[in-house]
Formats: structure tokens, sequence, C-alpha cells
């Protein structure tokens, strides 16, 4: 492994701004779980109560972050950003809809 500068949006590329995002969109996550249980809770429409629920916003944090890190990992190792030809089959692979002949 190695640490560089890569061209925005390359496959296995980590950025501060798209970590933190990560982990921010996991939060909002658990945050909008968390108030749909508060609100349930409150207008008894659970039953019983719950066990607490702020743990969970914890978790989803943590869960957003590691995702787009394994996302990433597997982004370097796996996934294959070019063209090439497969002349057996006679098909040009891209790498996407913009790269189509």
């Amino acid at each position: 492994m190695m640490l560089c500068c890569l061209w925005s949006g390359t496959n296995g590329g980590v950025s501060v701004a798209g970590t933190l995002s990560s982990a921010v969109g996991g939060s909002i996550v658990g945050l909008a779980y968390y108030i749909a249980v508060v609100l349930c809770e409150r207008e008894g429409l659970m039953g019983v109560s719950s066990p607490p629920q702020w743990p969970l916003l914890i978790l989803t944090t943590l869960a957003g972050l590691i995702g787009s890190l394994i996302d990433s990992f597997l982004g370097a190792t796996l996934q294959y950003s070019g063209k090439y030809w497969l002349p057996l089959m006679r098909l040009l692979v891209c790498s996407g809809f913009s790269d189509a002949v």
C-alpha cells in the first residue's frame, strides 16, 4: 500500500472530505432512527419502553466510516478502470458509459 495524490474520481482514492461525508451520512441515518424511536415511544406506539438507543448513533457513524473505507479498498484492489480488447469475443470493455463505443 502506498500513499500518493490521485485524480479526483480514481478508484480506491480516499479523501478527508469523502471520509467525513461517510461518517456524517452514517450519523444522519442513526439520528433519523433515534428520532423515530423517541417519537413512537412518546406516542405510546411501541407498547413498551425500549432500551437506550443513543449507542446506535455511534454505531451508524462507525458503519458509514468503515463501509466507505472498505469500498475504497475494494475499488483500489479489484476494480479495473480502463479499456481493453477481448479479441475472442470481439468486445471493447470500457470503464464507463461515456467511454462506450
